[in-house]
């Protein structure tokens, strides 16, 4: 397990669980977002010149999730990682590299029924045009808050809001702390690093680490509501066809690519046919497509297809 400790101490006094003490910062969740691992060794070398004595009152801990998918340049090795954690699969037992080692993480940073971190960032990178997303389970109220405070530092932001109430029914890594945050941020090719985007998910980081250190002190005025692209989770989508292997038997269509966040009306082209036939949108209102294209969505296990979202203001929860 790759982990280091950048920054010791509690913060605040004795008692005080509402407060935020451990963060944990995962990169390598698919082992081709190259991103989040370089961040993670960036953050284990160079400790003091990023993070100084500003963010002493945190005790951070860094993690490679998936070691063995980052060796293979792969987004895993049998199955998908970040979808093995809800209590119910860490409970059952299965086989795969990724299980065990989902039950292993969750030895690490939790475990999900008494986590001993009160943060997890789990970081991640995409091949869609989806610029920095924050992405926050409903779960978590302190996740749609520290959605809107990064918005408002850079109103280019984009909040995903997954639809998930429950904490032990949500697959994602960072649901094995007491509070969650996805940072997703794209477009850039798996298993490459672009200086923008690296650039973009650590300030990101940075900005999130401010607001625990914010919310720590009192809690920070924000807006009623934030502009927010809302789903099911990771499986209200639309499924590209695919051969009997599971390969593609259509291209994303070239008015639908690139175009992450904005409106597709029903009757506009979303794949083309080998037989260079066009699939039109069919559903009965407007939606917002989300992950266009994205590369690791071309697995099963992963749910393949384009997300589809709804846009909404997000009523900002209270501290």
């Amino acid at each position: 397990v790759a982990a280091a400790t950048l920054a010791r101490g509690l913060c605040g006094g004795p008692g005080l669980e509402g407060r935020i003490r451990r963060v944990a910062i995962v990169g390598g969740t698919h082992g081709n977002e190259y991103t989040g691992v370089y961040l993670v060794r960036r953050l284990e070398a160079l400790r003091g010149e990023l993070l100084g004595a500003k963010y002493d009152s945190l005790e951070i801990l860094t993690v490679i999730a998936n070691e063995a998918a980052v060796a293979a340049n792969r987004r895993f090795i049998e199955e998908d990682l970040n979808r093995q954690f809800t209590a119910e699969k860490l409970a059952g037992g299965a086989a795969t590299a990724e299980a065990a080692r989902a039950r292993e993480l969750d030895a690490l940073l939790g475990p999900k029924s008494s986590p001993r971190f009160d943060l997890v960032i789990d970081l991640h990178t995409t091949t869609a045009n989806m610029g920095t997303t924050i992405i926050a389970d409903a779960w978590d109220p302190f996740a749609a808050r520290a959605a809107a405070f990064l918005v408002g530092r850079r109103p280019e932001r984009r909040v995903l809001y997954n639809a998930i109430d429950s904490r032990d029914g949500s697959p994602y890594l960072a649901s094995i702390g007491k509070r969650a945050v996805q940072i997703e941020c794209g477009p850039v090719p798996q298993g490459v690093l672009r200086h923008d985007v690296v650039a973009a998910t650590e300030l990101a980081v940075l900005d999130i680490l401010d607001f625990c250190l914010a919310e720590n002190e009192a809690p920070i005025d924000l807006p009623p509501t934030v502009e927010a692209f809302t789903t099911a989770g990771s499986h209200e989508k639309l499924a590209w066809p695919v051969d009997d292997a599971g390969f593609p038997t259509a291209l994303v269509h070239e008015d639908l690519q690139g175009r992450d966040y904005l409106p597709l009306r029903p009757g506009d082209p979303v794949f083309l046919n080998l037989d260079g036939s066009v699939v039109a949108y069919d559903g009965p209102d407007i939606v917002y497509p989300i992950f266009i294209n994205e590369g690791g969505y071309y697995y099963a296990s992963s749910g393949r297809g384009i997300g589809l979202a709804r846009k909404i203001d997000l009523p900002v929860p209270p501290a």
